[in-house]
């Protein structure tokens, strides 16, 4: 495949040049290897195209990614709480934990061990031990919602790139036979046609859907264990960013004050729990991956009103790191959107912190590996921190 260049008129910010690299995901089916460079100082894409591929289109597409990202806020992050870690360089167990616990069946779908699988299940039960101690009602829910919820939150305006489709045969007995007789892939799915239901992106929307048209005179938490799915086109290289995960959050839905009492005790149980495992990490504001060319506003309004952090893990060697817990303050988004409503008829504020259990595991793991006597003395009881 032949090799392209396309340079930037103008070099990006870090922060923009950030997104930019995470846009180059969606600059054309046929792009192949983008890589960041420099030439005589100026910021480029070096590039390889697929045969065929319209390599003018995914210059194109590269530009309109540039100027979504000039428009990225630089504003300074903030940071609420910090874990330096232990002194020294800790040791990496990246390779160790790939080799032993995490097999890859397709890109960003992995089969867990058991180590890996025991950790996740410690670390599930500290968070329902928060959620408990919070008051939680636990529910169980699937792995689908419909495109109804994903069109009534808006889901889909505002994260189209995360979502996975599914397909179903008619109900014909006829079309039946012809697919299991079918001599290629491509024929059968030819027979196929859209599911009425999405892979579910997101597990505190089946709270909303639940609670959907109420009146709710006091506070309610709600917990939930997701069965997750969020594409993120050429980011799912490794075990620590999954097409499909399990998210267990914990939801509030109340007053405005309510809503900083919550954030404020989660605040406290995440630090309490940080310093206790003793792992490099940090508590910080965040956006959401808004990719449209609404984004610009979606993520100033965002981080101007102080709506979202992340409890982002640092991997062994300090150059990478991963968001492994985020703590999000909707205001009436979803109120609006689910028509949620307190007894006197006005709509409620929601909030809500998800923890990624694959992704706390391989942070963990990355540090301590498969030795449970190296755990934290929390993972091995499997105790909530204090709130």
């Amino acid at each position: 495949m032949e090799l392209h260049t396309f340079t930037l008129r103008n070099n990006l910010r870090p922060r923009a040049l950030a997104l930019f690299e995470t846009l180059l995901a969606y600059c054309g089916a046929g792009l192949e290897e983008p890589e960041l460079v420099r030439e005589d100082e100026r910021q480029a894409v070096r590039f390889r195209a697929r045969p065929g591929a319209d390599v003018a289109q995914i210059k194109r597409l590269m530009e309109s990614a540039v100027e979504r990202a000039r428009r990225e806020i630089e504003a300074p992050t903030k940071v609420v709480f910090e874990v330096p870690g232990a002194q020294g360089a800790p040791p990496d167990r990246h390779a160790e934990v790939v080799r032993r616990e995490c097999v890859a069946i397709e890109e960003g779908l992995y089969i867990f061990g058991p180590t890996f699988t025991r950790l996740m299940r410690a670390l599930d039960q500290v968070c329902l031990g928060l959620a408990r101690r919070l008051g939680a009602q636990e529910h169980t829910v699937p792995a689908y919602t419909t495109w109804e919820v994903l069109e009534t939150s808006n889901y889909v305006r505002l994260f189209p790139q995360h979502l996975t489709f599914g397909h179903i045969l008619e109900h014909d007995l006829d079309a039946v036979e012809r697919f299991a007789t079918a001599r290629s892939r491509e024929e059968q799915q030819s027979m196929t046609r859209p599911s009425p239901l999405v892979m579910l992106p997101a597990a505190c929307l089946h709270c909303y859907t639940l609670k959907r048209d109420q009146r709710i005179d006091d506070p309610l938490l709600m917990t939930v264990v997701g069965h997750c799915s969020r594409y993120e086109a050429r980011r799912m290289t490794y075990p620590g960013r999954l097409w499909n995960f399990h998210l267990r959050e914990i939801v509030y839905l109340g007053s405005a004050s309510g809503v900083a009492e919550f954030r404020r005790q989660i605040v406290d149980a995440l630090s309490a729990l940080a310093r206790q495992i003793g792992l490099p990490c940090r508590l910080e504001s965040a956006t959401d991956p808004f990719f449209t060319s609404a984004r610009a506003g979606l993520a100033f309004y965002q981080h101007a009103s102080d709506l979202k952090y992340e409890l982002v893990g640092v991997l062994p060697g300090g150059d990478r790191s991963l968001a492994i817990a985020s703590l999000n303050y909707h205001q009436q988004h979803f109120s609006q959107s689910f028509n949620l409503r307190d007894g006197a008829g006005e709509l409620l504020h929601t909030a809500c912190v998800g923890f990624g259990l694959e992704r706390w595991a391989y942070w963990l793991l990355s540090h301590l590996g498969s030795d449970e006597g190296d755990w934290p003395e929390i993972l091995r009881d499997g105790q909530a921190p204090a709130v």
